[in-house]
């Protein structure tokens, strides 16, 4: 027993990391942000509403298939879809142990770099589940496959599905990832006709599930929306991109490109160690690139996940590895780790303590059941539920264009369309004025938008807020909203 504890105590210390994910996952009060917006995105298609015309998905649908198929499975609520969080992010951080493991570096060391990126980007699990973790999961994935099977047969036939899942879960994370797979074989075997029929491979192999997959969506009537929600409306998103963001991406990229460079210029390193920095700090630039069209903190945080893998590799090869090297030296490797880890969790169970007092009493069945909430939003998803439910009696419909429309939207087991999230970005080619030409041809109608400018959420396009403003009768006003009639 003492030995099988021995061999296997790094993987006991795994414990306070996945609780340290569960706890992120479980405990934050539900915001009008991207884990409210998806989470009904995919209550939607679980109660028969079809992805891209009743939900408009910006992104391509993988993510939000998978999430359906888990509600069909374990029910559809929040904490499913939380689940959903702690399963992709327990995926990424172990991918991250076991390419750690691959580089050659040592158990006791990988995991004390696993609890430094954990604790560096433990914020982005609470955030909750989305679309860019299990791209990140894939691209981990696709790492790990290129260190297990470089130069082997099979390696672009893995590679062509790999890059199938993540351009299917989010297209231009996958046009970054195919392109620094490639440009990486450029760089280590040349124009050569190898090149060539290795790259065909992987098109071949990517390209084949790819028109199965299109197929699917036109058979089922949502092709061509599909390609006007994921591609028609891409670049609005750069609209308010923050500069402090574009700073700080600048400067990580010109670091990242010194360290690197360091390393190419070392003699004491074999040429493996050399290519592997390479292939990691091309995969970590292309990484960042998830941070365009539109850059923010959350985005940026996700990048880092793959850019740490070179850096910690590149500190491992050049300074620890030289440092400790003895048994006694990785029991200090452990014991920090678990120090680290506990240190964390005390934190973060202080920080979530409030939040746990805050679970709703909604009955089982609702969808919400059993998550944090405040009191006041709690309040308000009763009052407006009722209200609605009223007007819906009287053949009256209810729109409400704001962000957390979601919280009303999801318990009625309505859909509004594109009205659902009006967020610049999210409409499409010409959504905007789509949108405007839809208002004007409603009948019996209400839409509902928050009353004081200052709530209103970035993203949200002033073009619709001000047509209706100035081209519908207000009727009063309900909690945080003015309503307006058609």
């Amino acid at each position: 027993m003492k030995e099988f504890i021995k061999k296997y105590n790094i993987y006991f210390l795994f414990i306070p990391a996945i609780l340290i994910i569960i706890n992120n996952s479980f405990s934050h009060v539900i915001l009008p942000l991207d884990e409210l917006w998806n989470f009904q995105f995919v209550y939607k298609m679980y109660n028969g509403f079809t992805i891209y015309k009743d939900a408009t998905v910006v992104t391509t649908p993988l993510f939000f298939m998978i999430g359906n198929i888990l509600f069909h499975i374990f029910g559809a609520t929040i904490n499913v879809f939380r689940l959903y969080n702690v399963f992709t992010y327990l995926l990424v951080y172990l991918l991250i142990f076991f390419i750690f493991r691959k580089l050659d570096i040592n158990k006791n060391l990988a995991f004390l770099y696993l609890v430094s990126i954990l604790t560096q980007t433990y914020g982005i699990i609470g955030g909750g589940t989305s679309y860019n973790a299990l791209c990140i999961a894939f691209i981990l994935l696709g790492i790990l496959v290129h260190l297990n099977c470089y130069n082997q047969k099979r390696y672009n036939l893995y590679q062509g599905i790999i890059i199938f899942l993540i351009f299917f879960t989010k297209q231009s994370i996958g046009v970054f990832y195919a392109f620094g797979i490639v440009l990486f074989e450029l760089v280590d075997k040349k124009f050569s006709k190898e090149f060539f029929v290795n790259q065909f491979k992987k098109f071949f192999c990517f390209l084949f599930p790819t028109i199965l997959f299109c197929l699917f969506m036109y058979i089922n009537g949502y092709f061509f929306d599909f390609v006007n929600y994921a591609f028609g409306g891409l670049l609005e998103f750069a609209h308010s991109n923050s500069s402090m963001h574009n700073r700080i991406f600048i400067f990580v990229f010109i670091l990242v490109c010194i360290c690197t460079l360091f390393i190419k210029t070392r003699k004491f390193l074999s040429e493996d160690q050399k290519r592997k920095t390479t292939f990691l700090f091309i995969m970590g630039m292309c990484a960042s690139l998830i941070n365009l069209p539109l850059m923010n903190l959350a985005h940026m945080s996700y990048s880092y996940l793959v850019i740490y893998l070179s850096f910690f590799y590149i500190l491992d090869i050049t300074l620890i590895k030289h440092i400790v090297n003895t048994d006694k030296h990785y029991n200090y490797c452990n014991l920090c780790s678990f120090i680290i880890l506990i240190l964390t969790l005390l934190y973060i169970f202080s920080q979530t303590y409030a939040s746990l007092l805050h679970l709703n009493k909604f009955e089982k069945t609702h969808p919400f059941y059993n998550a944090p909430f405040s009191d006041r939003t709690i309040d308000g998803i009763n009052v407006l539920t009722k209200y609605i439910e009223r007007k819906n009696k009287y053949g009256f419909n209810v729109i409400i264009i704001a962000p957390d429309s979601g919280y009303i939207m999801i318990p009625l087991k309505q859909s509004n369309g594109a009205f659902d999230l009006v967020l610049r970005g999210n409409l499409g080619y010409k959504g905007v004025e789509k949108l405007i030409e839809q208002i004007e041809a409603t009948k019996n109608t209400e839409f509902l938008m928050y009353t004081d400018d200052d709530k209103v959420f970035w993203q949200e396009p002033e073009e619709i807020r001000e047509y209706i403003i100035n081209n519908l009768d207000k009727q009063g006003e309900i909690l945080h909203y003015s309503i307006y009639a058609k």
